[in-house]
């Protein structure tokens, strides 16, 4: 037995039923797979006992078997469950449990229910659900429960906002106000003019709530600004240096801005220039990070400047940053070739395009190297079935990349990020089957939550499925929210915060999953289902029994930061991580990473890897990477790759970095399925119904095969038919399906090379028609999702080509039963039923 495949509830599975495979790993997720009529309330208590909130879980329920305190348990971890609930079954008591776990589940709650004690429990819980309490309910005392129990982050959606007119123009709406002001000083947004005085505005910027990309003093009017209130409010929201209204701006000085980043050194960029330019302040800002050079303005980047930040901090720094006369006069004085440390076989890393000898088994397509500004595809082998498409991308660093001291409220932060995750989503090939972020997306969580929210968003839009798989970076171990003073344990906490993240946002999508790895394997179990093997299991568990679950698997993604340990300069003593980390525990980080790497190497036999660091693999690994692996990092902010034959794969070449430029996915394509018969020798073989329904399953077909016979495998040339024999009988098999054959098993296994050849042949044209016109539709904006025939502009607007005449068919359609054809997709679009644009 497999002690490592039953922990994570691997075994064999598929031999068993529905019910028995349930009760050898009870929770949340194996409920998926018990049919609903086969649930009973025992079942679904066994996966509430283990159920933590991490998915989804009511979903997959039958509300025939749940209990009614089945459901309040469920709730009472987590009410966003309570939209998973049949409105017949929410009864006042759950409703009640729901909201008392999170006042804003009110806006789940079936109208009827919405009673005046509910409300007001609502609003105590959060101010912000009184948008949800019922207009005839909003009384003064309702309303002013809510505006003290607004602690908001952001301007949009304020417990104020919600409150009637007829309270705020009242004799009591100016006191009310007050309340609103002192509990959230972001309620100032819509305080009427009337009511603001300077003690009013005082009190705003006292309680600014410190979000960062709002504060309070914007909305404090240009008449009431003076130095004591500017003081206070870089006192209380340092980050508030960035919003600071033009009648504010007047009352900074190059002494505060100083004082500022003494408190607070990542507010540079929020600095306006013409403080960045001065001497004193530009100097300061360099002392504490070379890195702040990115935020400088062009005149106070001089030759002194800029050698002496990139000397300091050669990984951190780039050239980009240089003005074109200081970058030329760096260039003629430094060679761009770096060696990597500690290694006794050093390699080259390229920052230059160029074309490389491909790796050990390519087919001799040359491989564009390099930061081109578009997308970058490396493929390895012959493309096929088999292979699935990996599209990578890393150092988004959203804090540099977009604009955010012009946002006014989070709903335009959100608007940047959403237009350039469309740039980027845009670049995707329609088969991407994984997006790896090799850390650094931003400094914070709440905009790391805010660009994969609107990433699953776009998904979903455009219909794609991939599965995205995360590393966290050195700046998002920067977000002192996430820390304690346990310096030991601060880590672990961020890394689940993101992780938590990710999984919340994912499970709302139909379509999409995500992972965030921190010294974890991700696997994907006979292409079917995805585990994450946690660090200590990989070390503890036998080389036999980790092997046995690597064969087993399609996919193999072993994820962390890396660290810097054996990086003797730009480490952890740098401030690298700020208060996180220190240079002791960043050694020991990396030679955690490093062991489970090592452990893998020696289990995995032949099976490719792919090492998702954001560190680069020599600030980690002190000796040649494993040569059959593919790594892919980011960090340094210099793009290129080792391509070797007989090498080490090294992708580093598409990160964004710090000077904004258009964000697109690179790709790799890889070998990306479970064959049960991979290892077997050409020829025919008698196997069971099981493994037939295996190797089904490892090529995504669904297909409960269980018909009376002997299956037959032919294997040829990596080619597979397969037969079923019955009384004496051949028969082709093809999923649940079986067909007539006019000769022995034996003449089909001779000529399967043949046939294939001529079905490629034949089909090659029909393929590449609808390739081409998939590009074009992306051209324009369009989805270009190929399924079957037919080529998708959006969700009802798509392209029909004819396998049998060629005939190119654009059509609008709300079902699969009626649809409007048109005679080209320039007239589809000018009749307004595409949502991109028109031609």
């Amino acid at each position: 037995m497999n002690s490592l495949k039953e922990k994570y509830g691997l075994v064999d599975r598929l031999r068993l039923g529905p019910v028995e495979s349930f009760w050898r790993n009870p929770g949340p997720w194996a409920l998926r797979g018990v049919p609903k009529r086969l649930q009973t309330t025992e079942i679904i208590d066994a996966a509430i006992n283990r159920y933590e909130g991490d998915c989804v879980f009511l979903k997959y329920v039958s509300g025939r078997a749940i209990t009614d305190e089945q459901r309040k348990r469920v709730v009472s971890i987590r009410s966003a469950e309570l939209n998973y609930i049949s409105e017949r079954h929410i009864t006042p008591e759950l409703a009640r449990i729901a909201v008392n776990n999170c006042g804003r589940a009110l806006g789940l709650v079936p109208d009827a229910l919405r009673t005046m004690g509910l409300c007001e429990l609502a609003v105590s819980r959060d101010g912000r659900s009184l948008s949800f309490v019922p207009e005839d309910m909003r009384t003064y005392e309702l309303c002013l429960r809510a505006v003290k129990n607004d602690h908001g982050t952001d301007d949009e959606g304020l417990a104020l906002e919600a409150v009637p007119g007829s309270i705020i123009l009242s004799s009591k709406g100016c006191a009310l106000c007050e309340t609103a002001v002192k509990a959230n000083g972001l309620a100032l947004k819509v305080v009427p003019p009337a009511y603001i005085d300077a003690k009013l505005a005082w009190s705003a910027v006292e309680h600014d709530p410190h979000g960062w990309i709002c504060s309070a003093i914007k909305f404090v009017p240009a008449s009431l600004i003076n130095s004591q209130l500017v003081d206070l409010s870089l006192k209380v929201s340092p980050n508030s240096v960035g919003n600071l209204p033009s009648s504010a701006v007047k009352y900074l000085t190059e002494e505060k801005c100083i004082e500022l980043l003494k408190e607070k050194p990542d507010c540079v960029g929020r600095i306006p220039d013409r403080f960045l330019s001065r001497k004193s302040v530009a100097d300061f800002a360099l002392e504490q990070s070379p890195q702040a050079l990115r935020i400088l303005p062009e005149k106070a980047k001089t030759k002194v400047r800029c050698f002496s930040a990139k000397e300091r901090d050669p990984d951190g720094v780039s050239l980009s940053w240089f003005p074109e006369r200081v970058r030329e006069k760096w260039e003629a004085a430094h060679p761009e070739v770096r060696e990597q440390p500690g290694s006794a076989e050093p390699f080259v890393l390229r920052t230059e395009p160029r074309r490389l000898p491909l790796p050990k088994g390519s087919t001799g397509h040359e491989l564009l190297v390099g930061d081109t500004g578009h997308l970058v595809a490396h493929q390895f082998g012959e493309a096929s079935s088999g292979h699935k498409t990996f599209c990578y991308v890393s150092d988004i660093h959203l804090e540099h990349q977009l604009d955010f001291e012009k946002c006014k409220t989070m709903g335009e932060a959100k608007g940047l990020i959403k237009e350039k995750v469309d740039e980027l989503v845009s670049s995707l090939p329609n088969e991407a089957a994984y997006l790896l972020f090799a850390g650094d997306v931003a400094d914070s969580a709440d905009l790391a939550k805010l660009f994969y929210e609107s990433l699953v968003d776009e998904l979903d839009e455009r219909r794609l499925r991939p599965t995205i798989v995360s590393v966290l970076g050195n700046h998002e171990l920067w977000d002192n929210n996430l820390c304690d003073a346990a310096k030991n344990s601060s880590i672990e906490r961020i890394v689940e915060e993101y992780r938590k993240a990710l999984e919340d946002i994912c499970d709302r999508s139909d379509y999409v999953s995500g992972f965030t790895l921190e010294n974890t394997l991700l696997i994907c179990y006979k292409d079917r289902r995805y585990c994450v093997i946690r660090e200590e299991d990989i070390i503890q568990s036998s080389c036999d029994e980790l092997g046995e679950l690597c064969i087993e698997s399609s996919e193999l993604i072993l994820g962390g930061l890396g660290y810097s340990g054996l990086n003797p300069k730009f480490n952890a003593s740098t401030g690298l991580y700020r208060d996180t980390l220190g240079p002791e525990e960043d050694a020991i980080r990396s030679e955690r990473f490093r062991a489970v790497h090592d452990k893998l190497a020696r289990c995995s036999g032949e099976k490719r890897v792919i090492v998702l660091t954001h560190s680069p693999v020599q600030n980690w690994l002190p000796y040649p990477p494993n040569n059959n692996w593919v790594y892919i990092n980011g960090h340094t902010h210099l793009n290129g790759l080792s391509l070797e034959q007989d090498g080490p794969t090294l992708l580093f070449d598409n990160q964004i970095g710090y000077e904004p430029k258009t964000w697109h996915f690179n790709s790799v394509e890889l070998e990306g399925q479970y064959d049960p018969f991979e290892s077997w020798e050409d020829g025919v073989y008698e196997i069971t119904p099981e493994q037939y329904r295996e190797f089904n399953r490892g090529r995504g077909i669904y297909s409960e095969f269980n018909r009376a016979g002997t299956p037959y495998v032919a294997k040829c040339e990596g080619l597979y038919m397969f037969f079923l024999v019955n009384d004496g009988k051949p028969y082709r098999l093809e999923g649940g399906r079986i067909y007539n054959v006019e000769h022995p098993i034996k003449w089909y296994f001779d000529n399967i090379p043949r046939y294939a050849a001529r079905v490629r042949s034949a089909f090659a044209p029909y393929q590449n028609a609808l390739k081409r016109i998939s590009e074009e539709i992306r051209s324009f904006g369009g989805y270009g999702l190929i399924h079957g025939c037919i080529v998708d502009i959006d969700y009802f607007n798509h392209v029909y080509l004819n396998p049998f005449t060629g005939a190119i068919t654009p059509y609008f359609a709300l079902d699969t039963e009626d649809r409007e054809e048109f005679d080209s997709v320039g007239d589809l679009l000018a009749a307004g039923g595409a949502a991109c644009g028109s031609v």
